[in-house]
């Protein structure tokens, strides 16, 4: 049995393998199935509904938006579909092969397609369209002719977009038809041509080569097969998954996007970075030429601020030498060095909230954790130390807030929960073939025992949820805001070759390849899992992505949700007055136009994502449903964002005379505090907990 310690989270688990040759591709597809047969949770049957279901998905994944293969295409592979078992099972690779060569053949002619299409003008006066959103599977074209109509579309429906870009400030006057100029459409039409060509010779010429590129997604899904959160790792992926849950990673201290030009521009430097010591790039620039030190220049016009970012973020890019154009038209060359920054993303801040009452805020995006570290420091210590900061301001409550918290470590969702909860058990987890087993809060005491609500939405995922249920069954805290995403599974990382499971961090370092296996569930105290359905909250506040199709229920391969029986003894607090609460809540909603306003738009986009829609690709008409959507979206933001009257956010005094020595770190912390101060879901929650300390008082 793998040790307690070791199962709990999506961590490194440090392990060796033995001396080996280096694998062939079809040895590391079998080396997959075996270590996922040994280790999965739940175990597959390599059959020929398996070998079915690999087919499709391996399809999907190379071409989700149906514009690549054909029908004539797949009937040509139709040979290998019930026939993949059997190689995972002998190590031949033929279905990966031919796969990859009607993929290779397929690009190359939709290079020339494409040329040939841009060459003239479309006709914006058609009445076609194109379908997006919508439930439904990827159709693929019955033949080339009908692909080459597929393109026409998918090309107009980015000349229309690109269009959108042009219009005049004023609604009302873009509500009125704008003629298409001549010199802009073909400006246009290049611009477009130029992107699906970038488009096509990425997908054909990708960094690792096409055949390893294949293989590599066809290893991706053999694991995402077994659920979602499995997936196969290559020693960049490991890095960059570990980074993502660190409060700490390296960057250049550079933010990128694009300007209406399709140009990549300096969105944003991170205070106290390489960028912004040197005093040379400013918000704005743009890119001119970027050279890494580990690859050829790329070329910036096949790329969008996202891949370049993704480019400089990866392990080996430690030094660049950036050319930007400044606003003035002069050119400046720069070397940056990539250093240890905090991840903005997981950054812990607590603030007070002065109004009525004094309530602490603190935002916990990840939990995180110093993983090659055994004794590193963790989010749970960095939750402490906020609160403890906040108590020395006279807090006489505190809101958690785990909005957008995806999960991360499971030993720091148990010893953030400790902090609130005196002792005793915290869940339950069930390992394969294994008894039920209890996780306990490790340490007596607590460091906080006023009024606590925590705040979660739909992207509140695995620890968060967990940590979240755990302290309702106490009836520690109130959860506010919308249902959680609905994972209760724990995954670990193996390295691809392990042959036995003993701790050597050499291994761990040597292996190229690596596994995130789901091998543990969790559940509440009594029996049950939020698996699929979510935590639901004891107060409910309206959304605009409750309603979306967002959730681990709309995941493929999701591991059912089920109970299990295991007698439990603990104290619970005595209970929240929820009804009472809950009914302040109703009145003050009754009368909150930006939560009503909510509502309708989250009624509006969920039903539209169920029917799906059709966008008609003639301009004039385009060009309203265009605006129409974007003022629609425009009013949801200024909806979640009104500036509180209720409470003034303030920092603490610790965070005081730090930005008063540190003064790069005023930028962050203004922006969180204009965030939080404009954040209604925030102040609503402040509402409710002034409300349970009221009626605690009572």
């Amino acid at each position: 049995m793998i040790k307690y310690y070791i199962i709990l989270l999506m961590l490194i688990a440090p392990l060796v393998a033995q001396p080996q040759t280096t694998p062939t591709d079809c040895d590391k597809a079998h080396q997959l199935i075996t270590l996922l047969e040994k280790h999965h949770y739940r175990p597959r049957y390599l059959d020929d509904h398996y070998s079915e279901e690999l087919f499709d998905k391996m399809i999907e994944n190379l071409d989700n938006q149906g514009i690549y293969f054909t029908q004539e295409d797949l009937k040509s592979l139709e040979n290998f579909r019930l026939s993949i078992d059997d190689e995972l099972k002998s190590n031949p690779c033929n279905f990966v092969s031919a796969l990859t060569n009607v993929f290779r053949q397929r690009l190359n002619a939709l290079g020339t397609i494409v040329a040939n299409m841009t060459t003239e003008k479309f006709n914006y006066a058609a009445s076609d369209s194109i379908a997006i959103f919508g439930d439904h599977k990827t159709s693929y074209a019955a033949d080339e002719a009908a692909l080459k109509k597929r393109w026409g579309r998918w090309l107009k429906y980015q000349s229309l977009l690109l269009m959108q870009e042009f219009l005049p400030d004023s609604v009302e006057a873009n509500h009125k038809a704008n003629p298409i100029t001549d010199s802009l459409e073909a400006a246009i039409r290049i611009r477009v041509a130029n992107k699906a060509h970038c488009k096509i010779q990425q997908a054909l010429n990708p960094l690792l080569g096409l055949e390893k590129f294949v293989f590599r997604q066809f290893l991706n899904v053999i694991a995402e097969s077994y659920d979602p959160h499995t997936a196969f790792f290559s020693s960049e992926d490991k890095q960059s998954f570990e980074t993502s849950l660190s409060r700490e990673a390296g960057s250049f201290g550079i933010e990128l996007n694009e300007n209406s030009q399709g140009e990549i521009q300096i969105a944003r430097l991170t205070p106290g970075g390489s960028a912004w010591r040197s005093n040379k790039l400013h918000k704005g620039d743009i890119l001119l030429n970027i050279q890494l030190e580990s690859q050829e220049t790329p070329d910036l016009t096949c790329l969008d601020a996202d891949d370049l970012m993704e480019m400089l973020e990866k392990p080996g890019n430690n030094k660049i030498t950036i050319k930007v154009k400044k606003s003035d038209g002069k050119t400046e060359s720069v070397i940056l060095y990539k250093e240890k920054l905090e991840v903005d993303e997981n950054l812990i801040k607590g603030f007070v909230l002065e109004g009525t009452q004094k309530i602490g805020y603190i935002s916990l995006p990840g939990f995180y954790t110093e993983w090659e570290q055994e004794n590193g420091r963790g989010c749970a210590d960095d939750v402490a130390r906020e609160i403890i900061k906040l108590k020395r301001e006279g807090i006489q409550g505190l809101i958690l807030d785990l909005r957008y918290n995806g999960g991360g470590s499971m030993i720091e969702a148990m010893d953030l929960a400790g902090i609130f909860v005196e002792e005793g058990p915290l869940s339950l987890y069930k390992d394969r073939d294994e008894p039920t087993g209890l996780l306990k809060d490790k340490n007596r005491g607590t460091i906080f025992d006023e009024p606590l609500v925590i705040l979660v939405n739909r992207f509140s995922a695995s620890a968060s949820e967990i940590l979240a249920a755990a302290l309702r069954d106490y009836n520690r805290a109130l959860i506010v805001g919308g249902n959680t995403f609905g994972k209760a599974s724990g995954q670990i990382i193996l390295p691809l070759n392990i042959n036995e499971l003993v701790l050597s961090e050499k291994a761990n370092k040597e292996s190229q390849d690596f596994v995130k296996i789901t091998i543990s569930r969790f559940y509440r105290l009594d029996g049950t899992s939020h698996q699929l359905s979510g935590v639901i909250p004891d107060i409910i506040l309206p959304d605009m992505i409750s309603g979306q199709p967002y959730g681990e229920e709309q995941l493929s391969a999701h591991l059912p949700a089920d109970t299990v029986v295991k007698k439990v003894y603990y104290t619970p607090l005595e209970k929240l007055p929820i009804a009472e609460l809950s009914e302040k809540n109703a009145l003050r909603n009754a009368k909150n136009t930006h939560f009503m306003e909510i509502e309708k738009l989250s009624e509006a986009l969920s039903a539209l994502h169920q029917k799906g829609l059709k966008i008609p690709l003639n301009h004039s008409i385009f060009q309203g449903q265009f605006l129409d959507a974007l003022e629609i979206y425009q009013k949801a933001d200024q909806m979640s964002n009104q500036k509180s009257s209720v409470f003034e956010v303030k920092n603490h005094r610790f965070d005081q005379e730090l930005i008063h020595f540190a003064p790069h770190k005023k930028e962050i912390n203004d922006s969180l505090k204009a965030d939080i101060q404009e954040d209604i879901y925030i102040q609503e929650t402040y509402h409710i907990i002034n409300d349970l300390i009221n009626l605690k008082n009572k």
